[in-house]
C-alpha cells in the first residue's frame, strides 16, 4: 500500500448521522464513491491508464467502478452543538421525534490519508494510480475536487465545505463557480465581560458565525425561488418580496399563470373566495399553469398556513412515463473562509449551477408534468377547474385523482432565468420593509445582489465561451 496525505481546512460544519461519535466529520463511505465517480468523469484517460482493467474513456464513464484506493480521515479539535431551527437554518432533520443531529466542526483541520493498493499480489511495481494521484495532475485533481463538492445533509445549501489547505484558494474557487460569488463580513460576536471560559467563548464565536453565513445563504435562496415573508410576533410581516423566478415568469410569456396561484385556486378555498374576480382569467388561461419554482428543486411536501386551509401539498414529478421523487436544487452553495481578524471574519460564498447532475435538464428537456394533491385532515381535497394544461401531456394522470397537473418550463438552462442586475433594482423599488430588522435584511441582500450584479456578465460569458468551445472540438 502507498501513502498520501492531503490536509483539509473545514469552512463550514457538517451534519450527518454519526455526529454523537466523537470526532465524527467526513466519512469514507460518503467521500470515496463521489471522488470516484468525479475522477472517472473527468479524468477518466488517466484513470484508464492507471487500471488495464478499465479499457478506454467511455468505459470508465459508463461502468460504475470502485477504484483501488483506500481513505481515512483524522480531524483535530472537534467542535458540535445542535443542529436546531436557530443553529442551522434550511436543515429540518431534528424536527420530530428522531435521533438528534448535530452540527460538527474540526477547527484544526482534516488530514485526509490515500492508500493505494496495487493491482494484483504478484505485481511488486509501485501503482500507477499512486503515481498519479502525487503529481501535479493528481493534486489538481483532487483540489479542484473538495472546492466542487461538499458533504453531508443539505450539502448543497453549504453545508460542510471541505476545501485542500492550498495557496491561490481564491483563484481556484473563481475558476471553479465561473467567478460567480459574493462575500459575507460577519459580525464580531461580543462576549466581553463573560466568565465563561476561553474554549466556551471560542465554540459561541464559532456557532454564531456559522449561524450567520447559513442565515445569509437562506435568506439569499428565498429571494429566488420562494420568496420572502418575514413575520415576527403578532403575525406581523417585517419584509415583503416576490422571488426572482415570479418575475422571469410573468416576463417571459403574456398571462402566465404563477404556479402557487394555480394551487390557490384549485385547492384554497377561501382565499379563492376572496380571489373571485380571478375566476374569469383563469378560466380562459389553462394552458398557461407552469410549474416555475421547481426548477430551484422539487419541493414534494408543503405546509400551507390557515390563510390558505391548513393544507399540506404533495407533489410527484412525472417526466418520459417516469415517476420523479426527488430533484434537489441545481444550486450550490461554496463557502470560503477568507480572513480572520480581531473577531472579524469574511467568508466567499461561491454559486455552482449542476443542472446536469441533479436531473433538471432532462426535466426541462422532456414533456414534464408535476401532479399536485392538496391534504385537509387527512382528506384530499378535490380540485376546482382541474382540466389538463395541454393536450399532448396527459402522462402519469388519470381523470378522478384529485390532482392539479402543472407543466414544467421549457427553459435551455437555469443560466437564462437568472438575472441579478434586474432583480437588483425589483429589490430597490419593490421590497416592503416595516421595521428595522426588515431594513437590515433589505440591506444584507442588496449588498448580495450588487456584488453579483457586478460578476453577472463574466459569468455569463465564461459559460458561453465554454460551450464554444465545446462545439468546435
Amino acid at each position: 500500500m502507498h501513502r498520501l496525505t492531503f490536509d483539509l481546512i473545514q469552512h463550514t460544519p457538517i451534519i450527518h448521522f454519526q455526529s454523537v461519535y466523537r470526532g465524527a466529520t467526513l466519512r469514507a463511505s460518503e467521500v470515496k464513491p463521489k471522488l470516484d465517480k468525479y475522477l472517472l468523469k473527468y479524468h477518466a484517460q488517466h484513470i484508464a491508464e492507471c487500471d488495464k482493467s478499465i479499457h478506454g474513456e467511455s468505459d470508465a464513464q459508463e461502468k460504475r467502478i470502485s477504484l483501488n484506493y483506500k481513505l481515512s480521515f483524522e480531524a483535530e479539535d472537534v467542535i458540535t452543538w445542535p443542529a436546531d431551527r436557530k443553529n442551522a437554518p434550511m436543515y429540518f432533520g431534528n424536527i420530530g421525534d428522531g435521533k438528534p443531529k448535530n452540527l460538527v466542526f474540526a477547527s484544526g483541520g482534516v488530514t485526509m490519508t490515500i492508500l493505494v493498493g496495487r493491482q494484483n499480489r504478484e505485481c511488486q511495481e509501485k501503482p500507477k494510480l499512486a503515481d498519479w494521484l502525487n503529481s501535479d495532475s493528481g493534486h489538481e485533481a483532487i483540489c479542484n475536487f473538495f472546492m466542487l463538492h461538499n458533504f453531508g445533509s443539505r450539502e448543497s445549501k453549504g453545508y460542510g465545505s471541505f476545501t485542500v489547505k492550498e495557496d491561490g484558494l481564491l483563484k481556484r474557487g473563481d475558476n471553479c463557480y465561473r467567478y460567480l460569488s459574493f462575500e459575507i463580513k460577519i459580525r464580531p460576536y461580543r462576549d466581553e465581560g463573560s466568565k465563561e471560559s476561553e474554549e466556551k467563548k471560542r465554540e459561541k464565536r464559532l456557532c454564531n458565525a456559522q449561524r450567520e453565513i447559513f442565515s445569509t445563504i437562506n435568506y439569499f435562496y428565498r429571494t429566488l425561488r420562494s420568496g420572502l415573508n418575514e413575520c415576527r410576533g403578532g403575525g406581523q410581516s417585517v419584509l415583503y418580496m416576490k422571488p426572482m423566478i415570479f418575475y422571469y415568469a410573468a416576463n417571459k410569456r403574456r398571462k402566465t399563470w404563477w404556479d402557487k396561484r394555480s394551487i390557490k385556486y384549485a385547492f384554497a378555498l377561501s382565499w379563492l373566495q376572496m380571489h373571485d374576480e380571478d375566476h374569469q382569467y383563469h378560466e380562459t388561461n389553462k394552458d398557461c399553469r407552469i410549474d416555475y419554482r421547481d426548477i430551484f428543486g422539487l419541493s414534494t411536501n408543503e405546509s400551507w398556513g390557515a390563510h390558505y386551509d391548513n393544507i399540506a401539498i404533495k407533489k410527484t414529478c412525472f417526466s418520459s412515463n417516469k415517476e420523479v421523487n426527488r430533484m434537489k436544487s441545481p444550486l450550490q452553495f461554496k463557502p470560503i473562509l477568507l480572513s480572520e481578524y480581531e473577531g472579524k471574519q469574511i467568508y466567499r460564498v461561491y454559486i455552482g449551477i449542476f443542472e446536469e447532475e441533479v436531473g433538471l435538464s432532462e426535466l426541462v428537456a422532456n414533456e414534464t408534468i408535476v401532479k399536485v394533491k392538496a391534504i385537509r385532515n387527512d382528506q384530499e381535497i378535490t380540485p376546482q377547474h382541474t382540466e389538463d394544461p395541454s393536450n399532448s401531456i396527459s402522462q402519469g394522470t388519470s381523470d378522478n385523482d384529485n390532482s392539479l397537473p402543472l407543466t414544467f418550463p421549457k427553459i435551455e438552462s437555469i443560466v437564462d432565468v437568472i438575472n441579478f442586475r434586474n432583480y437588483q433594482t425589483k429589490l430597490q423599488n419593490e421590497l416592503i420593509c416595516i421595521d428595522e430588522e426588515g431594513k437590515r435584511i433589505r440591506d444584507l441582500l442588496l449588498g448580495i445582489y450588487k456584488q453579483l450584479a457586478k460578476c453577472e456578465q463574466k459569468w455569463k460569458d465564461t459559460i458561453e465561451k465554454e460551450k464554444s468551445t465545446s462545439l468546435s472540438r
